[in-house]
């Protein structure tokens, strides 16, 4: 139903650069990685000056392990707007699984200030400090998010990630559970998020994967 919204959308007006965007978004969620990676590459021709636009569009690229690619359409969302946290994100997960582990920590940790600490970024930054083998910072960051969620919302996937990139499957599917519990808002990142392939053949993804109505594996592109 929502990719047929962001499909009226562009049909009413075929320059609208966000709907593309957005829908590249919704079909890299859904492991549609080729279409994702063609409406991406269409909304920047359409607006290649907004933030939001490039820093959607390298989202696709970030799912389908095109990481040079991701990382192009995240500087180009920074060039536009320095102080934007948001193409942080794809920025420090494409250099983690590019293995460059001090740019992706350097990055997160730039996307954390730029964010005003928000726990968001204490997730991202916990990851590629996990995938970086830095398991005792990694930890830390779990503390902070347990510490955080005695006070407000805390997003259950974002202790997912990071016990998935420590390679502790048990608690990582139990974070997804509890996520799936209270509708994550970004629970559907598990299904091109760096650093789970290792999961993604495992009976209880698929089973998550079947309950939330999307593909068991993306396709790659």
């Amino acid at each position: 139903a929502a990719e047929q919204e962001y499909r009226r959308a562009i049909e009413i007006d075929l320059s609208y650069a966000p709907a593309r965007a957005y829908l590249a978004g919704l079909l890299a969620h859904m492991g549609r990685l080729d279409e994702a990676c063609l409406a991406a590459d269409r909304a920047v021709r359409l607006d290649p000056g907004s933030v939001v636009v490039n820093h959607m569009a390298s989202l696709p690229f970030l799912f389908a392990h095109r990481y040079e690619q991701a990382l192009e359409y995240s500087q180009r969302a920074l060039d536009i707007e320095p102080e934007a946290s948001q193409p942080y994100w794809s920025m420090s997960l494409s250099h983690s699984a590019l293995a460059d582990h001090e740019q992706a920590i350097a990055t997160a940790r730039k996307g954390l200030n730029v964010a005003d600490g928000s726990v968001l970024w204490v997730g991202i930054l916990g990851c590629v400090l996990a995938s970086a083998g830095r398991e005792d910072e990694a930890r830390q960051a779990l503390r902070d998010l347990d510490e955080r969620s005695h006070l407000g919302y805390v997003d259950p996937t974002l202790q997912g990630f990071i016990h998935a990139c420590l390679g502790e499957a048990d608690l990582f599917f139990e974070c997804l559970e509890r996520a799936y519990d209270v509708r994550s808002c970004i629970l559907s990142h598990v299904t091109g998020m760096p650093g789970l392939e290792r999961y993604r053949k495992d009976p209880r993804y698929r089973d998550l994967m079947n309950r939330m109505g999307l593909p068991g594996l993306p396709q790659e592109s």
